[in-house]
């Protein structure tokens, strides 16, 4: 950043240079909700996000997320509600 363009007659103006520092946004990724019934395939597994910026997507990410549970098809009712995890998204402009 530089600064210039001060005018006084009084003062003999000089400049020094300073830094602007771009620093990675915030993103969350969060697993969403599914549902199965007993027996069933794993449904596709999916996130949503909050905090992409100058029109990037999910697309926009170096290294997309990993989505797992520890659900099978086998799963019982029993254990129910199995978490969705979301891990391992990289991109350099977000944290």
């Amino acid at each position: 950043m530089t600064a210039s363009g001060a005018f006084d007659a009084d003062y003999s103006i000089s400049y020094v240079a300073g830094n602007l520092a771009v620093t990675p946004a915030p993103l969350t990724v969060t697993a969403n909700n599914q549902t199965k019934v007993y027996g069933a395939a794993l449904p596709t597994l999916t996130a949503s996000y909050t905090g992409f910026d100058n029109g990037d997507t999910s697309a926009s990410l170096t290294t997309q997320p990993t989505l797992s549970t520890t659900a099978t098809a086998a799963s019982h009712v029993a254990g129910s509600p199995y978490v969705v995890t979301a891990s391992g998204a990289v991109d350099s402009n977000y944290t």
